[in-house]
């Protein structure tokens, strides 16, 4: 079973308390706490990484030289799409998931790491939200590993 992470950047990896600066990162600091519980859970459970974020913007390609270059943890697998909602509203980061996931067939196990709960039906128990003064805690690192190795849904 394939296993994916949706993982937002600000206030989950980029955070007020960030300490992971260096000239060569353009201004965009990390926090290293944050980056490496990031790390535990990719290596714990081989998820693959979709940025949610709206750093997705980007470009897949950027995202993922950038990725490189700072030596973050994983490898970027791809980015969401920019879609409507069902109601024609501006789409959520829920629908946006949602849209991902029924693009590709076949079981998955997934989690999403983000500040703020967007969820839609069906992704309930998904969710980490992460304090975004301190990102990715070792608390929702255990809870992510849980959820992806289907010992914890809802």
């Amino acid at each position: 079973m394939k296993r994916y992470i949706f993982l937002d950047i600000d206030g989950v990896l980029n955070t007020r308390r960030n300490d992971y600066l260096d000239p060569e990162r353009n201004g965009h600091p990390f926090d290293s706490k944050a980056v490496s519980n990031l790390g535990r859970i990719v290596r714990q459970t081989g998820a693959r990484i979709v940025i949610s974020s709206s750093w997705r913007h980007m470009g897949l390609g950027k995202l993922r030289e950038m990725w490189q270059r700072w030596g973050l943890p994983g490898g970027i697998s791809d980015v969401t799409p920019g879609v409507w909602g069902e109601d024609q509203t501006f789409p959520t980061r829920g629908d946006e998931i949602k849209a991902w996931l029924d693009a590709r067939p076949g079981p998955v196990s997934y989690v999403v790491l983000d500040d703020y709960d967007e969820h839609v039906a069906g992704q309930e128990g998904r969710w980490i939200i992460v304090n975004p003064h301190y990102g990715i805690s070792g608390d929702d690192a255990d809870a992510a590993i849980l959820i992806l190795e289907g010992r914890k849904h809802g």
